[in-house]
C-alpha cells in the first residue's frame, strides 16, 4: 500500500511517560495520544496519583492494550503503541536510559518551552540511533496537580530536561497528546 493507505510510519519513536490519573483520563490520554502517533505508553505513580495500584492496576492495564489496539486500527498506526506499567518514577527513568531515550518531563514552570527543547535535542543528534535501532523520545506528564517539588527535584538529580509545553496550563489527559502531536511535527515526523 501506499500514501494514506499505507498508514503511519514514524522515524522517532515518541512517547508518553504518563503519572497516573482517574482512570477515565488514562483511557482517554491512550486514545489520543495513539492516534496523533504515539508509540509507547509507560504508566506510572507519581506523588499526586488519584488511583491506587495493586490488582486494579493490572485490570486496567488490560483495558489499555484493548483501547490502544482499537484506536492504532482507527487511526492507521502500522504499529500498536506498547502499554505497560512501572512501580515508580525511578524505575521508568532506568528503563528509559536502557532503552536510550531522551527523556523530556512537561512541567509548565520549565524555563525553556518544548519546542526549543526538541531543537537541542535534534540538532545534537541526541534523538538519533547509530546502531539501526529507532530513536526514542519520552515525554513525562504529570498527575491532575502537577510533579511534586521532591519530584521535580529528582528529575534534575537524575538529569532529565524539562520543558513547558506552551504558554497555559493544560489538564493531565489533554497534556500528553498534544505534547506527542508537537514532539511528531517539531521532528519533522508528521
Amino acid at each position: 500500500l501506499t500514501g494514506s493507505e499505507a498508514g503511519a510510519h514514524y522515524r522517532v519513536r515518541v512517547g508518553l511517560v504518563q503519572a497516573l490519573t482517574r482512570p477515565a483520563l488514562l483511557d482517554e490520554v491512550l486514545e489520543k495520544g495513539t492516534e496523533v502517533g504515539a508509540s509507547f505508553f509507560i504508566v506510572v505513580p507519581a506523588a499526586g496519583s488519584t488511583t491506587p495500584g495493586g490488582p486494579a492496576l493490572a485490570a486496567r492495564l488490560e483495558r489499555w492494550r484493548r483501547i490502544v489496539l482499537e484506536a492504532a486500527k482507527q487511526s492507521k498506526q502500522t504499529t500498536v503503541p506498547s502499554v505497560e506499567s512501572l512501580p515508580s518514577l525511578e524505575a521508568a527513568a532506568d528503563h528509559l536510559e536502557a532503552e536510550r531515550a531522551v527523556s523530556v518531563v512537561l512541567e509548565p514552570s520549565a524555563p525553556a518551552p518544548l519546542g526549543e527543547v526538541l531543537q537541542r535535542v535534534v540538532a545534537g543528534n541526541e534523538a538519533s540511533s547509530d546502531d539501526g535501532t529507532q530513536a526514542a523520545l519520552a515525554l513525562w506528564i504529570g498527575p491532575e496537580s502537577g510533579w511534586s517539588q521532591q519530584e521535580l527535584q529528582q528529575f534534575a538529580e537524575a538529569d532529565l530536561r524539562t520543558a513547558r509545553l506552551g504558554q497555559s496550563v493544560l489538564r493531565a489527559e489533554t497534556a500528553g497528546p498534544v505534547a506527542v502531536a508537537a514532539a511528531r511535527l517539531l521532528t519533522g515526523d508528521w
